[in-house]
């Protein structure tokens, strides 16, 4: 699972949702869901709005899914169950959060 930050507020551990991203990581990681949580790789690059698409819409930008994207190859890199044969990996489960 990979955990998209909300891009405003994201540099300089300024970041507002930290607490709620670290919920749904120990929720996921108790049901043992591996997780990235993706604002490690995008915060300190330059102003926030430098990863959006235009100034009115803030969602990821080129450069934005290029560092989305960097993260993603390293990780999956590192997680032994992502090379593993199809049969032996977990089924998708659905989870509540309250």
């Amino acid at each position: 699972m990979a955990l998209l930050p909300e891009l405003h507020q994201i540099n300089n551990d300024s970041y507002p949702f930290k607490e709620q991203h670290q919920r749904i990581k120990n929720l996921l990681t108790s049901q043992g869901v591996p997780v990235i949580d993706l604002i490690d790789g995008l915060k300190d690059h330059g102003p926030e709005n430098t990863l959006w698409v235009t100034p009115a819409d803030d969602h990821p930008n080129g450069k934005a899914n290029a560092l989305i994207a960097q993260q993603l190859r390293e990780w999956f890199r590192t997680q032994p169950w992502f090379w593993l044969p199809a049969q032996q990996t977990r089924r998708p489960q659905t989870f509540i959060v309250p």
